[in-house]
């Protein structure tokens, strides 16, 4: 599946001399975002598409050579691998430096909610919340931050644009949505430093 947010975030961060890796790739919804782009999973992943996956392999153990890629981006995957230290470290020792990783976790609610779903299952499903997720990329050595604006749009006349963008109001913003919402995401940046 296709999200408008993670397309435009995507975008805002991509230049045109981008290698960019996306591990848990499923059926590459973003493959035709991207120039040089690799897809990876597992092997026999249930949303995947015959030739969408360039490589199976193990996102805690990954066949790159150092420095090979822009930027890694991740959705809806990172919550579900039990060792998420051990893809952190693949991802920096894949990444040129000040190369960045953009993670799209699911939030605590949506997180929970499958863990639930599954709860007679064998599942490995992590729940945390956006300064959880931000502490452990800080821990595996990107500098990290919070991306808050995917939950809203922002106005179109100028002040108010000003006004929206200010951080005290984006962090508002975000604890209402924290509260209020039901299920969205966790949107981390790390940069390797």
């Amino acid at each position: 599946m296709r999200y408008k947010h993670t397309e435009s975030i995507l975008e805002q961060h991509v230049t045109p001399d981008c290698t960019v890796l996306d591990i848990g790739c499923g059926s590459s919804p973003y493959k035709d975002l991207f120039e040089r782009y690799v897809g990876c999973d597992l092997p026999g992943n249930p949303y995947e598409k015959p030739g969408y996956t360039d490589i199976y392999c193990d996102g805690q153990a990954l066949p790159f050579r150092e420095g090979l890629f822009d930027l890694i981006f991740l959705v809806g995957v990172l919550f579900q691998i039990p060792d998420t230290q051990a893809v952190l470290s693949e991802g920096k020792r894949v990444l040129k430096d000040n190369g960045r990783i953009l993670i799209f976790d699911y939030n605590r609610k949506t997180t929970a909610r499958l863990k639930r779903s599954e709860a007679g299952g064998n599942n490995q499903y992590h729940v945390w919340s956006p300064f959880r997720l931000a502490s452990i990329v800080r821990k595996a050595g990107f500098k990290a931050s919070i991306l808050y604006d995917y939950c809203t749009s922002e106005p179109t006349e100028k002040w108010k644009s000003l006004f929206w963008r200010s951080r005290w109001v984006r962090y508002l913003r975000f604890i209402a949505v924290e509260v209020l919402r039901r299920e969205g995401w966790n949107i981390v940046i790390g940069r390797k430093v």
